[in-house]
């Protein structure tokens, strides 16, 4: 996977939203911020949900099959907070892989909280860590990822020349 070029394009992104939608006057930048922030949670909820890692009410522990494009959603919002921050990884950290995937998804919500209150760049790269070590979890690839995040990109761009 190539970091740098996820990067790159979501830069790409970030600034046709950013054309498209500016900061309001009674918009501030920190808010802009905080919604970023929301939206990564938001992102990594439903990537949690789509798993069924923490539903041991379920017979069905299935992942639902919309759970790569969950993680992808997530690893967008993972760039632009790096982006926002000027902060940018070479490469996902070795993973950092706690006893369950229910652990895994709860420690990446906090170290997100954490960076909220305070950014740290130590702490972003260890939401990398966490995220690498997330995706063994899930049994998804660097490459899964990579193709699941271009196809994204593509679509989000599509949707911003469509008015979305």
């Amino acid at each position: 996977m190539n970091l740098k070029y996820h990067y790159e394009i979501q830069d790409g992104l970030v600034a046709h939203i950013q054309k498209n939608h500016p900061i309001s006057i009674a918009e501030t930048k920190y808010d802009r911020i905080d919604k970023k922030f929301l939206a990564t949670m938001v992102e990594l909820a439903e990537a949690a949900n789509d798993s069924r890692v923490f539903k041991f009410w379920s017979k069905n522990q299935l992942p639902k099959d919309t759970m790569p494009e969950e993680v992808s959603d997530f690893h967008h919002f993972f760039l632009e907070l790096g982006i926002e921050f000027g902060y940018r990884l070479e490469e996902l950290p070795e993973a950092f892989k706690l006893h369950s995937p229910t652990a895994q998804f709860l420690s990446l919500f906090k170290t997100l909280g954490r960076l909220h209150t305070r950014w740290s760049n130590e702490d972003y790269e260890h939401l990398g860590a966490l995220f690498n070590g997330l995706l063994e979890w899930l049994e998804i690839t660097h490459e899964e990822l990579d193709k699941e995040y271009l196809a994204k990109n593509l679509e989000n761009h599509n949707r911003q020349l469509n008015g979305y």
